[in-house]
């Protein structure tokens, strides 16, 4: 405390007050005489003085204590605020997560019971649907059953009726249906009676089918008998149909299902597709071998056929030769082969030849005349692009009056048909012409020195079974067509 700035102050000034006080000069002055007169007021002024001094002295302490008191009460009051700013910020950093985690639990409380509450509608509601589905399947089954207890009576009977039907193609109209079409009945009667000879046949219905194709071909008929035994009949006679000369064309098959229609179909196409429909047929639904095979290849051929038939060869003039390359672009088929003859000069004026032939039905080497056509239309699709598309061989085909395009879609000119005779070589060569836009040159282009005339003449008769031909876009480029016999050659 003594050690203060304050109270070392107040202790100087308290000294220079002492020492310039006129009492204390005249002190020194007399101090003889006062020391002999021994005056004791003086002393005594001079003691009361030290003692105000010192009463100053102690006020001064006093103050300074009670300064030093003040600021120690001060400071705890500051330590007490900032105590309580921190315990007050910890509290709000309390509440502040507490909120937090409170809002969590309310948020976690409100989507527990939104969830809950969606999966209670979303289950009333799909329960409702599967109450009405359920009603709505079983009303179903219940039409279902009622429309099977109604089809099975006509299925019944449809399927009755198909197992005493049989259906005849290529069979011509006679002159009695011709002025009245309700009376196929009468033209199958004819059939059976007189060309088949079966007597006590009883023909309960007949109509004629009408294809789509409005091709002016003849429309098939189905036929229905009185029972199985009659229709076995038919069936068992029916081969003697090949042998008749106006009838030779004409078919008589079952009357199958449609589904059984397309089964036969599609497996038909499998076998020609694996090459094995000359080794096996289609009979019922089912994939049989054939009880005798017969093939196209030469080296197959029996050792006693008549004699050796087919192959096919093209030749070629030496001046073509000098202006054109020749080169073979398929030989992959025993009677068919094409020839590419490619200009040294001239662009697009390369030549597609085709030479091809088809054995003759009653010949050893007979074999599926549908396979043939089939080959020869996928080359003709593969080749068609090579050049200019020229086709000639001894396709064994009478087409008679046949067109070999489609009325009204065909933009080109008829032909003269000098042999009105068709068989079914004949039918399947038109209908390869019509597929392909392809059609003949005999007896429709001559030009100046051509003609037409008939491509075989035997013993037994003539007919025309060779043709030359072409695409419909270069019918108009064919200057003329000539059909030599053998008889104009020798005298040439």
């Amino acid at each position: 405390m003594d050690n203060e700035p304050l109270c070392t102050e107040i202790a100087d000034e308290y000294v220079r007050e002492v020492m310039t006080n006129s009492h204390t000069a005249e002190s020194d002055q007399n101090t003889d005489r006062k020391r002999f007169s021994s005056d004791d007021s003086d002393v005594e002024d001079t003691s009361g003085a030290f003692r105000e001094r010192k009463k100053s002295k102690s006020c001064f302490e006093r103050d300074g204590e009670s300064s030093e008191g003040f600021n120690a009460q001060f400071m705890k009051f500051a330590n007490s605020m900032q105590d309580s700013f921190k315990k007050l910020n910890m509290r709000i950093d309390d509440l502040e997560d507490n909120l937090e985690k409170k809002i969590g639990r309310i948020s976690q409380s409100i989507n527990a019971k939104i969830e809950e509450s969606v999966k209670n509608r979303v289950t009333e509601e799909v329960t409702i649907m599967k109450a009405e589905i359920s009603e709505n399947i079983k009303t179903i089954e219940h039409k279902i059953e009622n429309l099977k207890m109604t089809r099975e009576p006509v299925d019944q009977n449809v399927e009755s009726s198909r197992t005493k039907n049989i259906v005849i193609k290529n069979l011509l109209l006679c002159q009695a249906e011709v002025n009245d079409s309700n009376l196929v009945v009468n033209t199958v009667d004819r059939l059976v009676s007189e060309v088949l000879g079966l007597k006590n046949i009883k023909i309960t219905h007949a109509s004629r089918i009408q294809t789509r194709e409005n091709n002016n071909r003849i429309n098939p008929i189905v036929a229905t008998v009185e029972n199985i035994d009659q229709k076995q009949r038919i069936m068992k006679a029916k081969p003697g149909l090949k042998k008749t000369q106006d009838f030779y064309r004409v078919y008589i098959e079952h009357d199958l299902p449609q589904d059984v229609r397309n089964s036969n179909y599609n497996l038909m196409n499998i076998l020609k597709i694996v090459g094995g429909d000359r080794e096996y047929r289609v009979v019922g639904g089912r994939i049989t071998r054939h009880v005798t095979s017969t093939y196209t290849r030469r080296t197959d051929v029996h050792r006693n056929a008549k004699r050796g038939s087919g192959g096919v060869g093209i030749l070629v003039n030496s001046e073509i030769l000098g202006l054109y390359d020749a080169t073979v672009l398929d030989d992959s088929k025993e009677d068919i082969l094409w020839l590419k003859l490619s200009h040294k000069t001239l662009r697009n004026s390369d030549l597609c030849i085709c030479a091809c032939y088809v054995p003759p039905s009653d010949s050893t080497r007979a074999g599926g005349v549908d396979t043939f056509f089939n080959d020869l239309l996928q080359q003709v699709y593969c080749f068609q692009n090579q050049g200019i598309l020229y086709m000639a061989g001894d396709f064994n085909a009478r087409c008679g009056d046949e067109q070999d395009f489609i009325a009204g879609v065909d933009d080109i000119p008829g032909r003269d048909i000098i042999d009105t005779t068709s068989n079914l070589y004949g039918d399947k060569l038109i209908d390869f012409l019509t597929s392909c836009n392809l059609c003949m040159l005999n007896g429709r282009v001559y030009g100046e020195h051509g003609s037409n005339n008939f491509t075989c003449v035997s013993k037994r008769g003539k007919s025309v079974v060779d043709y030359a031909i072409t695409t419909h876009e270069q019918l108009s480029n064919c200057k003329s067509c000539s059909v030599y016999l053998m008889s104009d050659l020798i005298n040439l």
